[in-house]
């Protein structure tokens, strides 16, 4: 089954126009930057009509090499943003990698999968998912550190 949806952070469109092109899902943020996040008030407009919810956590471009204690840090936090949405719990959460993991470094991939790891520490690894380029997906995903 294919389905089409959009992933936005600021100046969200509104319901009738994301229904009027045929989405069914969105791809929202979490973040310590208010205006580009998920609302609770969007939230349930999306849910109640029919459009499901991803979301995806996000400070800077990369976060993610701040390690372990970070993702716990980030983790928390999302996971209070997302309750706030009405997301369910186990629901996973996206942490984007959003720059290019093809020069990176053994020592950065390994500050990669120490925030995912603390990330599962805090939410458990089932709830933890990567949102990024293809070899981040596929290079996280095989070794079990993200859905």
């Amino acid at each position: 089954m294919t389905r089409f949806g959009v992933d936005f952070s600021y100046d969200p469109p509104t319901v009738p126009e994301l229904l009027a092109a045929g989405v069914t899902f969105a791809c929202r943020y979490l973040s310590d930057v208010p205006a580009k996040n998920l609302t609770p008030p969007e939230a349930r407009r999306l849910s109640d009509a029919g459009i499901d919810l991803v979301v995806v956590w996000q400070r800077t471009k990369a976060f993610m090499l701040e390690g372990h204690d970070a993702g716990r840090r980030d983790a928390a936090a999302a996971r209070l943003q997302a309750d706030a949405c009405g997301m369910p719990p186990g629901r996973p959460i996206y942490f984007a990698l959003d720059i290019d993991p093809n020069p990176l470094t053994a020592a950065q991939w390994a500050q990669v999968d120490g925030y995912l790891d603390g990330a599962a520490s805090v939410l458990g690894q089932p709830a933890v998912g990567i949102y990024g380029g293809w070899a981040a997906i596929d290079r996280e995903c095989g070794d079990g550190r993200a859905a």
